[in-house]
């Protein structure tokens, strides 16, 4: 009993001793931190502003790089194994694949790796509409939502999304939850958004983790939970989570301020 009394005092020794070194790095480190954020935090502002116009709209795009840092080290052998996948996927497509079609169809409409054609990609994603493709569906909820190689209809967009939702495409849940916040295709409705992103975020959808997570931070002032959703939706490389979650940290909502923290999480979005 004495020697485990023993073990436990030299624990709780070994505990507080960290504890004290700890709190001497972050009195050293907080004044640099504060600091450095003066120039770190607008630099992370003016990225999100890019972020935010690429992914405008309900359906986010193809994930976007905003540095090569994703390729690896070499580039062009990335570049050789896009290319060499695009070629199969046209193969397949000429075969009759329906998703090699979609796939081929959504490229045409970004302009990857194949020329910007949003009038044929349209047609061709529609063909996959009507061959029954749920992802094709999404798709094309996402083309009449942004009027891409087709009239803006919000009203089918809401259709098209529904219909995809149906067979259980979580994107299109998300994207209804969009509709119904903005009041696009349907009357507004924040509770039905709320609705449809916590589904999102509860069968693992980035986007849903974070725009439930807006909502608790926005509407229901409930940062704690907001905090948590961002987090989430971080963990999963979601630029805009990390950006919501650094910011919380800063200004100490829903979680302790660290500048420490926060630091690191602006870092990660402008060096990526």
């Amino acid at each position: 009993k004495a020697a485990n009394a023993s073990r436990s005092d030299n624990d709780e020794s070994f505990d507080d001793y960290l504890s004290e070194m700890e709190s001497e790095r972050m009195q050293r480190i907080e004044p640099l931190c504060e600091a450095s954020m003066r120039y770190l935090k607008p630099c992370a502002d003016h990225i999100m502003l890019r972020v935010d116009e690429e992914h405008a709209g309900a359906v986010p795009r193809e994930n976007s790089r905003l540095s090569d840092a994703e390729y690896g080290e070499d580039v062009r052998y990335e570049a050789l194994l896009e290319r060499e996948h695009l070629k199969m996927v046209e193969i397949e497509a000429s075969g009759g694949d329906t998703s090699a079609n979609v796939h081929l169809s959504w490229r045409r409409l970004l302009g990857h790796g194949l020329a910007g054609d949003a009038d044929r990609a349209f047609a061709d994603n529609h063909a996959a509409v009507a061959a029954g493709d749920p992802v094709a569906m999404h798709n094309e909820g996402y083309m009449y939502l942004n009027g891409e190689g087709v009239e803006r209809d919000p009203l089918q967009a809401e259709r098209m999304f529904r219909a995809a939702a149906d067979y259980g495409q979580v994107d299109s849940i998300n994207a209804l939850g969009y509709l119904y916040y903005q009041g696009e295709g349907v009357e507004k409705n924040v509770t039905r958004a709320k609705e449809y992103f916590l589904e999102a975020a509860t069968l693992g959808l980035a986007d849903g983790f974070y725009n439930y997570g807006l909502i608790l931070y926005t509407e229901d002032r409930n940062y704690d939970e907001a905090f948590k959703m961002f987090e989430a939706a971080s963990e999963d490389g979601h630029v805009r989570g990390t950006y919501m979650s650094a910011l919380m940290t800063l200004d100490g909502l829903g979680t302790e301020y660290v500048c420490d923290v926060a630091w690191k999480k602006l870092n990660g979005i402008v060096t990526n």
